[in-house]
């Protein structure tokens, strides 16, 4: 119902009530006459006609107004309830089957936790397994790595004698075992490059061990020449060399630098192992380095006498060149001055063979 319906129906209401107080009125002037005295006595109300016929009017137009009025809004509403009630029953599907899904998907998320629960118990059982399979292989390893340590300890000791080390060279595992070396000696600069270990360690014990044992076989002339006839011997005197290139000159890896310039001056001595030692770039500069920052003297002796057997080969120019850029004369002078007899003995040599060489010369 619009305003203007409100506003039209208020004023027939108004105009209603008015007729009926004037009818009213009528009726209370006419209650003084007998018949309508007897008519109230009957309880009988007499309106006239034309009154009447202006309320039925009235009364007509009321029903039209309410019709037009009501009518229409009714039928909306009828309207209105169907579609609530075909969006209701549309709602209502969706919700079962939201439920449905909602049924599914908690299924699979029980399922997805009975999995996760047996999982994590398979883990856990996984877990011990390994811890129980990495504490046997740490105690195979420790086993191993003493038991390597031992027997290279006592290959070392064995390998003092001539006898057993032309015996040593006779087996067919001669390969295998320089194989061995070079590959150790590569993996424990590896790991250990930038934090050498402890002297103590069984790391450190078993790289001694295999060292000793190549430098005692060098120290054969047999030994010398059976290493520079094989491919992994000539290469084992490389890996020394990178080794002395890396170890710092420091207590924990002077014993291990002692053992490989004795066994590099011992191979230099052959013929072939002074070309193969002399071979490498940089040499005499490291070795002087190592004269120099050393602080171990048998150390420090042994790079002199290599240098010493270097020099020897007066055809190797290469050598001649790194020591006439490396040592110079003050150099040796300083080591003429030296506290060490030995030290002083081999540079006062030193400086007498480049003197007549002709690598180094007086400074005035």
């Amino acid at each position: 119902m619009t305003a203007t319906q409100r506003e039209i129906l208020a004023n027939l209401v108004s105009e209603a009530s008015e007729n009926f107080t004037d009818v009213s009125t009528e009726w209370e002037g006419l209650k003084g006459v007998p018949v309508i005295k007897k008519l109230q006595e009957s309880n009988v109300c007499v309106v006239s006609s034309r009154e009447m016929e202006k309320l039925e009017k009235e009364i007509k137009i009321l029903n039209h107004i309410f019709s037009n009025s009501l009518h229409p809004t009714l039928s909306d509403l009828t309207k209105q309830l169907k579609q609530n009630q075909t969006e209701l029953a549309v709602a209502m599907e969706t919700i079962e089957d939201l439920k449905a899904e909602k049924d599914h998907w908690h299924s699979r998320y029980q399922t997805a936790t009975q999995d996760f629960e047996k999982g994590k118990q398979e883990t856990f059982k996984l877990q011990c397994e390994c811890q129980d399979v990495t504490s046997q292989l740490a105690h195979q390893t420790d086993y191993c790595a003493n038991m390597g340590v031992a027997c290279c300890t006592l290959l070392w000791r064995v390998s003092r004698s001539e006898e057993s080390i032309q015996l040593l060279l006779a087996g067919n595992k001669v390969d295998n075992f320089l194989s061995l070396v070079t590959g150790t000696l590569e993996s424990f600069m590896t790991t250990f490059k930038d934090d050498w270990p402890s002297t103590n360690t069984q790391e450190f014990q078993f790289i001694m061990a295999l060292a000793g044992t190549i430098t005692n076989i060098a120290a054969s002339a047999y030994g010398r020449d059976f290493l520079m006839l094989k491919e992994q011997g000539r290469h084992l005197v490389d890996i020394f060399f990178e080794v002395l290139k890396q170890a710092p000159n420091s207590g924990q890896c002077s014993k291990l630098k002692n053992l490989i310039l004795m066994c590099l001056y011992n191979i230099s001595i052959n013929q072939k192992g002074l070309q193969q030692v002399s071979s490498k770039p940089g040499l005499v500069s490291l070795l002087v380095w190592i004269i120099q920052d050393e602080k171990m003297a048998e150390n420090r002796q042994h790079s002199l006498h290599l240098i010493q057997s270097l020099l020897c080969d007066d055809s190797n120019i290469s050598i001649r060149h790194q020591a006439n850029e490396t040592i110079s004369a003050h150099f040796l002078q300083h080591l003429a001055n030296e506290k060490d007899k030995e030290i002083r003995e081999i540079a006062l040599e030193l400086m007498c063979d480049l003197h007549l060489t002709g690598v180094v010369t007086d400074t005035k």
